[in-house]
């Protein structure tokens, strides 16, 4: 039975999603997932970034993104690391998630 602090820990996804080999494999599709027709520009509200300066897992968290896929959005944003955030960021580019879905599906696939 876990304890009430592991109870209280949150899953951060698969493991294989937090490999170098994932990565990589996402790496190679950054520049599709900035382009694809699905991705979505969303505009930022000055006080949500203002609130989470030099903190982009915060704002992702507080936009809803899931931890396993923030690397990924750093990425596709050309964030180079989480304390990039500055108040004159105005917009993300946010991949469709079925897209996201589908590339980890290919991925997990093809590390059998």
């Amino acid at each position: 039975m876990p304890s009430p602090l592991e109870s209280a820990l949150k899953n951060d996804g698969p493991a294989h999603l937090y490999t170098d080999a994932y990565y990589t494999f996402m790496a190679s599709h950054v520049e599709y997932l900035r382009t694809a027709r699905s991705t979505q520009l969303l505009e930022l509200d000055a006080r949500t970034v203002h609130a989470n300066l030099y903190n982009y897992h915060g704002l992702f968290t507080e936009l809803g993104i899931r931890y396993e896929d923030h690397q990924l959005l750093m990425m596709v944003n050309r964030i180079k690391g989480p304390l990039e955030l500055t108040d004159d960021i105005r917009y993300l580019l946010v991949p469709d998630n079925t897209v996201v879905e589908r590339l980890k599906n290919i991925f997990r696939t093809s590390q059998v």
